[in-house]
């Protein structure tokens, strides 16, 4: 999930399902739309992602940016073709703990719109920060222009403070070989897939 170059990763947790008692209308149209209420995206962070979508090509310069939901990565693909999202790379987190780790999901399985920060450096990938956006009055989105200042090598700071760190083995895999890996690709292009292994507070 790091490309060449570029030691910064920004994860949007994008709550599909969404929350449980959300009372707003589901999809409109297409196939997610034949999905019970509960299973669908959440309106809120689909307009998160549109907006994620269009600069994600300049954000690319500088980051590494990612989408993941707890949503079957079949769903997941179908809905982000039918929004017309290209640029963008999403990935599912079903069947493991990845969002409830990096505070994402809760004790009830409820998902969260967070944005997670890490970073590469010679001694591994690090957490460096999490925004819980629930709980923030006004606007909710994250901040489009700034992502790619929430690297950890800015020129002006000597140094960082390092929150977690997060023990990741590579696995490369294509769209349908996504059986076992804990963040299963969405994406028609083969993807740089991470089991999660373990992290340190």
């Amino acid at each position: 999930m790091f490309a060449p170059g570029k030691d910064t990763l920004v994860i949007y947790h994008m709550m599909f399902p969404r929350w449980s008692k959300d009372p707003r209308a589901g999809v409109s149209g297409g196939k997610t739309a034949e999905l019970p209420l509960v299973d669908q995206p959440c309106p809120s962070c689909t307009s998160v992602v549109d907006g994620l979508d269009g600069p994600a090509p300049h954000l690319s310069d500088r980051i590494n940016l990612v989408v993941v939901a707890k949503t079957d990565p079949a769903r997941l693909g179908t809905y982000a073709r039918g929004r017309g999202w290209r640029n963008v790379r999403f990935l599912s987190s079903r069947n493991n703990t990845f969002n409830r780790d990096y505070h994402a999901e809760t004790p009830e399985g409820e998902q969260l719109p967070v944005l997670n920060v890490y970073s590469r450096d010679e001694d591994g990938i690090h957490h460096r920060w999490a925004s819980e956006l629930t709980f923030v009055r006004g606007d909710s989105s994250p901040p489009r222009p700034g992502l790619a200042d929430l690297g950890h090598s800015r020129p002006d700071s000597g140094r960082t403070r390092r929150n977690s760190c997060l023990s990741l083995a590579p696995v490369r895999i294509a769209q349908q070989q996504c059986r076992d890996s804990n963040l299963a690709a969405a994406s028609p292009k083969p993807l740089v897939v991470f089991r999660h292994r373990d992290h340190c507070v």
